[in-house]
């Protein structure tokens, strides 16, 4: 038995994660992505808050990631960050900030 849920609705449950700390935004470009997962490989993808949790850090941009990674030398650009997150991983830009796949 699956429960369908909206775009709201599953952002809600990761916003209720309070181990998160997602912003609105980045809970809603998750499950966009997470439905757009669905919509190409044709299969429902179950709603998994805590390895979500797990798998994707937000960051209010491409220079935090680097900051925090201790990296910032290694890049002149945000684009020079950009390329090495996708070639690592995947990376979710948004308004607001970018989700960052663990790795």
């Amino acid at each position: 038995m699956k429960i369908e849920l909206s775009t709201e609705a599953a952002a809600d449950i990761l916003l209720k994660d309070e181990y998160a700390n997602w912003t609105r935004g980045a809970a809603l470009a998750l499950v966009e992505y997470f439905e757009s997962l669905e919509e190409d490989c044709g299969e429902s993808i179950d709603l998994d808050r805590v390895a979500i949790r797990c798998e994707f850090n937000e960051y209010s941009s491409l220079s935090e990631w680097a900051r925090d990674h201790s990296c910032v030398s290694l890049f002149d650009t945000d684009e020079e960050i950009r390329e090495y997150l996708e070639e690592r991983g995947q990376l979710i830009e948004f308004d607001g900030g970018v989700i960052v796949q663990a790795f």
